[in-house]
């Protein structure tokens, strides 16, 4: 019990998540009944902790865990739970409206059983198994293991991003005469690149899967940011000066439908 003390000060606590609470969403017209959550006690875990994904729900228990500890930590946390679980499930329901509606934004990626990298002309099917216990690629097959396999992939695609973005930055820097501290790849559910004061790049990994021309207007648009710190006419006059398209390339780009599995 006293390893859970500094946990249970608080009245209420809330627990360590793996679910994003970034997207602020209307609540949906079905609820979506939760799932009997799993129970997996980790000897290497040292406090209780909640995991949500797409279909499933599990607490992780420390060893030596009283019974009385873990019930109450499940009634404390039952409302965070039944909440961030209607979030999770209306990011998939928005996910799959907007595919519907846009169903050629997102060609190839929409598949549930591979990924295309336009920037690559290349198309990965994939072979999920549990008999795999780390993602290998082989040649253009991906082997993923059954266990958190969307994580695996994300895994990949961040590591092909990583290969990729930064080159392709530092190119179109140099060709516009663009000047920035670092440029950091990173997976994100929300926003598709950022920029600090400092000039400091933060890219989405998952631009990976942008067409090309897409790809290239949200890094002309970060770096634009270099210069001026704001959207003002300045900056748009920037970005008319480096990517003619840009209106249009926004428009799509507001429209794109990334893979459930990046999100979940």
């Amino acid at each position: 019990m006293t390893i859970f003390a500094d946990f249970f000060k608080s009245k209420t606590p809330q627990p360590e998540l793996s679910v994003s609470d970034a997207a602020v969403l209307e609540p949906s017209v079905l609820e979506v009944p939760m799932p009997e959550i799993e129970w997996r006690v980790n000897p290497r875990a040292k406090r209780l902790r909640l995991t949500l994904k797409a279909d499933r729900v599990w607490v992780t228990i420390p060893p030596r865990t009283s019974q009385a500890t873990t019930d109450r930590f499940l009634r404390e946390t039952h409302s965070w739970l039944k909440e961030q679980w209607q979030k999770l499930q209306q990011r998939k329901q928005q996910h799959d409206a907007n595919l519907a509606q846009n169903p050629h934004f997102s060609p190839n990626n929409t598949i549930e059983h591979q990924v295309h990298l336009p920037v690559y002309d290349a198309t990965w099917v994939f072979d999920v198994s549990a008999n795999y216990s780390r993602l290998k690629e082989v040649e253009q097959t991906l082997c993923i293991p059954e266990t958190n396999k969307n994580e695996h992939l994300r895994k990949w695609v961040k590591a092909k991003a990583q290969d990729y973005l930064p080159d392709r930055l530092a190119e179109l820097a140099a060709e516009h005469g663009f000047q920035y501290s670092r440029c950091t790849v990173r997976h994100a559910r929300t926003r598709w690149g950022s920029c600090s004061r400092s000039g400091n790049v933060n890219l989405n990994a998952s631009l990976i899967l942008l067409a090309p021309k897409l790809l290239d207007y949200v890094l002309l648009h970060e770096l634009c940011h270099t210069r001026e710190f704001n959207h003002s006419p300045h900056f748009w006059a920037e970005m008319y000066a480096v990517c003619p398209t840009f209106k249009a390339d926004r428009k799509t780009l507001k429209q794109y439908v990334l893979p459930s599995w990046w999100h979940v």
